[in-house]
């Protein structure tokens, strides 16, 4: 439930160790227009150093589905140098953000 995750948020918030935010809304993007490259121009500023989407999901054969090929994910992983870097992103952003005419939300990462 939400109590649940405002705890989870916060432990990671507390965890110097985490210097990953969770990028959600990519599928609001019909175009496909946030790549990478796009993200990386949005959130360089911020000390954002990496961008990671999911793994695309594979069938119990290992094939993946057909119809998961041209689909988006919904989120993305964005890593920074430091843990300070990537609180002060989600400080100044209040959580959320437009990328290219996207309303995105981040929040921290839950720790792998």
């Amino acid at each position: 439930g939400d109590e649940e995750e405002a705890k989870r948020q916060a432990v990671e918030a507390a965890n110097p160790d985490n210097c990953s935010l969770f990028l959600h809304g990519l599928h609001r993007d019909p175009g496909m227009t946030l790549t990478m490259d796009a993200l990386m121009d949005a959130f360089r500023t911020f000390g954002c150093t990496g961008v990671r989407f999911p793994k695309p999901k594979t069938n119990r054969n290992g094939g993946h589905y057909q119809n998961q090929q041209q689909q988006q994910p919904s989120f993305a992983f964005l890593d920074f140098g430091t843990h300070d870097e990537a609180s002060q992103c989600l400080a100044d952003l209040k959580g959320e953000a437009v990328v290219r005419n996207v309303m995105l939300t981040l929040k921290w990462s839950s720790s792998p």
